[in-house]
């Protein structure tokens, strides 16, 4: 069964570094010699980096560096079970209200080594729109003229995958309930649109959907219920 799974592996490497450093890139490439032969496995280097690169913990060129000697290691392996994604906040850091809309991700990492990027989208606000609507209408559903979230992905040319995704039980801002049956009408309506998203052939094609079951995003009765009816069609 596991060799029909696919596997999504997250790691904090220095990023001030491993471009730089043989010793980190030779233990990277034994890493993935242990990876057995078929296990279909996605690699992720410092998921969501943009309060690391806000706050200068490491530069914006330093994770373009980073994700691209990660990506020419994964590359010589001649392997294509074995990718590498790179994971954004989500529709946030493609909105022209976030200090994160004017960083230039092109400039700093070649994209021929890329094979999926990841987003993580949810729904934090009682008012916060569907998950088609934050990601297919720009500004995190609110509208403007930039792209939308799925706009600027496509223009990257890869296949998504929402490395995490979810609804809260409470808003986050206001802290008030966010009901069992509107959580799941969410969870419903997300799988229904990346469904037919797919379906139509739209650019990009969602290649996986993983619910972060956590803390206050924690999925019972009706939500629960929701989920597992898309986990299960999924698999059809």
């Amino acid at each position: 069964m596991s060799a029909l799974r696919v596997y999504y592996w997250s790691f904090k490497p220095n990023v001030k570094t491993f471009a730089a450093v043989a010793k980190a890139q030779s233990a990277f490439s034994a890493f993935l010699d242990t990876i057995p032969p078929g296990h279909q496995t996605v690699i992720i280097a410092w998921h969501e980096p943009e309060d690391e690169i806000r706050s200068g913990t490491f530069s914006l060129a330093q994770w373009g560096a980073t994700n691209t000697r990660l990506g020419q290691i994964i590359d010589s392996k001649k392997r294509p079970e074995l990718r590498l994604a790179i994971c954004f906040m989500g529709p946030w850091t493609f909105d022209n209200r976030s200090p994160y809309y004017s960083y230039k991700w092109e400039s700093v990492l070649d994209f021929r080594v890329v094979d999926v990027v990841g987003i993580d989208p949810y729904k934090f606000r009682s008012t916060d729109g569907s998950l088609q609507q934050i990601l297919t209408t720009a500004n995190s559903g609110k509208g403007g003229s930039n792209p939308s979230t799925m706009q600027k992905l496509a223009s990257w040319g890869k296949p998504v995958a929402l490395m995490e995704f979810g609804v809260m039980s409470k808003d986050r801002y206001t802290g008030a309930a966010i009901s069992d049956a509107t959580r799941a009408k969410w969870i419903s309506d997300a799988y229904v649109w990346m469904k037919t998203w797919n379906a139509s052939g739209s650019s990009p094609k969602v290649e996986a959907a993983l619910y972060y079951h956590l803390r206050d995003l924690y999925l019972s009765g009706q939500a629960l219920t929701a989920f597992s009816t898309a986990a299960i069609d999924s698999r059809r």
